[in-house]
């Protein structure tokens, strides 16, 4: 399968890209489709990618102007509030629409992307968790923060809060990591907050360790969640703000009424604070063991219009379930090229041909 995906990215899709195939087949095949796409910010230009694993999610500025310039030019980008009026009358979206999204709530949402949103005269659709509304400092998705932590630790070998792992090497941190996250979704925020703050004095850091992480403009940018000022600069900015949760964990690991909480109360923060409609929600992580019937329940219940999935491929203008909405998820290693495979939704189209002819 990796034979197959090079092949495609670096031979067929730039050929087919050249000769302007997509466009041609998504008038033909795609054209009553929306396609959602979805970022998780872009790489501020004073901070230097070292770990592409971590850093994957996140594209350059360059390259996110160069995306969504392609996307003005050969799509019909609509602004959310259109999605929004579509699904409370029942309606049906422009042929060959195009929305943007992007999740986790990010600094560089507004320091590197919301110019380039500015100069393109483009609306996005911006996720943030209610972390960003705290009136105490900035704070850092937590995952992100555990991550951190087990990379720059100095202990080679800990024993972690979780029974059974211990963090040995490079390879052993991230492996451990993801095992730590899901671990660490099963139990509500300020347990996971105890859990985290056990993990940094295993590893040896003082309680304000993230100091030079704000200190510095690059690292800042990079992991440190919008402020409140921040949220009512891309209100004012025209942009609209959905609910990423309150803490971003996985739900489906969550009991039920801390999965409700998550969902509920973010919503209800989010139109105190800003004075806004919040008639959206992303799942945290978002792939299908991620989110499962309960969450879209909840979502539908919480009072939401629709809710996003991060994976998958393009949406019936006809919209038929809201509360499942795939996006084509943005990445730091997808060439122009794949990106207007994603966009124009021949990639799925020959991704689900492939598995038809495996399974027959």
């Amino acid at each position: 399968m990796h034979i197959i995906s090079s092949l495609l990215g670096h031979v067929l899709y730039p050929s087919l890209a050249k000769s302007g195939f997509f466009r041609r087949y998504r008038n033909t095949k795609k054209g009553d489709y929306l396609t959602i796409v979805t970022y998780h910010g872009v790489v501020p230009r004073n901070y230097a990618v070292e770990d592409r694993l971590f850093d994957g999610n996140l594209i350059k500025p360059d390259i996110f102007q160069k995306q969504v310039r392609l996307l003005k030019l050969q799509y019909n980008v609509i602004p959310p509030e259109e999605l929004n009026g579509c699904l409370a009358r029942n309606g049906t979206l422009p042929p060959n629409s195009i929305l943007i999204t992007c999740d986790d709530g990010l600094l560089n949402n507004v320091t590197d992307m919301l110019p380039v949103l500015k100069e393109e005269g483009l609306c996005c659709l911006f996720f943030v968790t209610t972390n960003s509304i705290r009136k105490s400092v900035p704070a850092l998705l937590w995952h992100e923060e555990l991550y951190l932590l087990l990379k720059l630790g100095s202990v080679r070998s800990i024993r972690t809060p979780v029974e059974g792992p211990v963090v040995r090497n490079s390879n052993g941190r991230r492996k451990v990591w993801w095992q730590l996250v899901k671990e660490f979704s099963k139990v509500g925020h300020e347990k996971r907050q105890e859990l985290i703050d056990h993990m940094r004095q295993e590893l040896g850091f003082q309680k304000d360790w993230i100091t030079f992480i704000r200190e510095n403009p690059g690292l800042k940018q990079r992991f440190m969640l919008l402020s409140l000022s921040d949220l009512e600069v891309l209100r004012d900015a025209g942009m609209t703000l959905g609910s990423h949760t309150c803490t971003h964990p996985i739900l489906s690991l969550l009991p039920p009424d801390a999965a409700q909480h998550e969902i509920e109360e973010s919503r209800n923060r989010l139109e105190q604070e800003l004075n806004i409609q919040v008639w959206a929600l992303s799942y945290p992580f978002g792939d299908p063991t991620s989110v499962t019937s309960r969450e879209v329940t909840l979502a539908e219940r919480a009072g939401y219009r629709c809710a996003f999935v991060n994976s998958g491929g393009l949406v019936p203008s006809q919209i038929e379930k809201p509360f499942h909405l795939q996006r084509v998820h943005v990445s730091a290693d997808m060439t122009m090229a794949e990106f207007e495979a994603h966009v124009s939704g021949f990639h799925n189209a020959l991704q689900d041909t492939i598995i038809r002819r495996e399974r027959a």
